[in-house]
């Protein structure tokens, strides 16, 4: 009994502070397509995703609220113990729900660090909506890499 209850324990902790998710999305009208993201552990209506959009890969904040059309954001990755940092211009979906915030990983200089990162945290430094704090478990991100470019 004592077992069992261990392991759902354990489960129950994974799934608190989830990783990446990687999907075939398939609406029975459109080509189907791939998409991966991952849950914030702040709250967890708000995801990272990537998306192959027409060849790019596009990466993104989702299910949040953004006030500003363009947004400073602050991208950090714990790689081996040490915070990579990274500064970018979000751009704020038209019923600001995302923050565009690469165009094209394949040719950002984030990328090495996306796929060998433990944590990512970013800050949204939106100056009407306030300061905005998210964190992401990075576990799975190679492997999410490898399943958007296919």
């Amino acid at each position: 009994m004592k077992k069992l209850v261990l392991i759902g324990l354990a489960l129950s902790f994974n799934n608190a502070y989830a990783q990446w998710i990687n999907k075939r999305i398939d609406n029975g009208f459109d080509n189907a397509y791939n998409i991966c993201y991952n849950d914030s552990k702040e709250d967890k209506s708000v995801m990272i995703k990537l998306e192959n959009v027409y060849g790019d890969i596009a990466f993104y904040l989702a299910n949040g609220y953004f006030c500003e059309d363009d947004v400073i954001v602050d991208i950090s990755f714990l790689v081996n113990g040490e915070y990579k940092k990274y500064v970018a211009t979000g751009t704020r979906s038209t019923d600001n729900s995302c923050l565009f915030l690469i165009d094209d990983m394949r040719q950002d200089i984030t990328l090495l660090n996306f796929k060998k990162s433990s944590v990512m945290k970013i800050r949204i430094n939106d100056s009407v909506c306030g300061e905005m704090i998210y964190t992401f478990s990075m576990a799975g991100s190679t492997s999410a890499w490898n399943f958007i470019i296919k």
